[in-house]
């Protein structure tokens, strides 16, 4: 579990930004990169508050 939580940190951080810059426009790469990110703050928000406490 704990390499799963990782690895996801590691894409949310590394792989989502790496995407948006391989695209021509700046403006679009940085638009991608930024919303790509707030999903997946949003997705660990969600998960934390929701089915964290049922593992627990």
């Amino acid at each position: 579990m704990d390499k799963l939580v990782l690895l996801s940190i590691i894409i949310a951080t590394v792989a989502i930004p790496a995407v948006g810059a391989r695209l021509s426009d700046p403006h679009r790469g940085l638009f991608l990169a930024v919303a790509g990110t707030a999903v997946a703050v949003l997705g660990y928000f969600l998960a934390v508050f929701f089915i964290y406490p049922r593992l627990v």
